[in-house]
């Protein structure tokens, strides 16, 4: 297995492993929220993410087959409106990993690629959003990562 950065030709096998995690993310979900994939957009999104500025978007392949990936970005900048001491952040936006490989220690392996981004771009933080259900929160701790807020979600009544 080896770990690398995505390229356009990934698509397609990118493609299967976003469906097995738009299943394992739906597990989570209410009935309302749960999405699905609409291919050519999602086409979109993928080459945007080749390209973003100031992203790191790995791959976890063997033999032409991806089994994982790993996308995050430096985010901020300046607002006129809010202050802050930090001006841009880290931000692990997706990690997934398909089901036979968990377990191996290639969430660490992602992150400590995006973290040695991070420190080359000196950002000195990182963050992520997670379900409060999903497995992956015991990994997120081992690697420094702290509950800082809630969120919230109502039906509007």
């Amino acid at each position: 297995m080896i770990i690398r950065k995505a390229k356009k030709s990934d698509f397609e096998e990118w493609f299967k492993l976003e469906k097995q995690f738009m299943v394992f993310q739906n597990k989570f979900l209410n009935k309302e929220m749960k999405y699905k994939l609409v291919k050519p957009e999602i086409k979109k999104y993928f080459m945007k993410l080749i390209y973003r500025k100031n992203n790191l978007f790995l791959v976890l392949e063997d033999k032409s087959k991806l089994y994982g990936y790993f996308e995050g970005v430096i985010e901020g900048g300046e607002s006129k409106a809010y202050v802050s001491k930090v001006k841009k952040i880290g931000y692990a936006n997706n990690c997934f990993i398909s089901k036979s490989q968990r377990g191996k220690s290639y969430f660490s392996k992602f992150i400590k690629e995006f973290y040695k981004y991070l420190k080359e771009h000196k950002i000195k933080y990182c963050v992520l959003h997670v379900n409060k259900n999903n497995p992956a929160v015991d990994a997120y701790r081992k690697w420094g990562f702290k509950v800082s807020e809630y969120k919230m979600l109502a039906r509007v009544k």
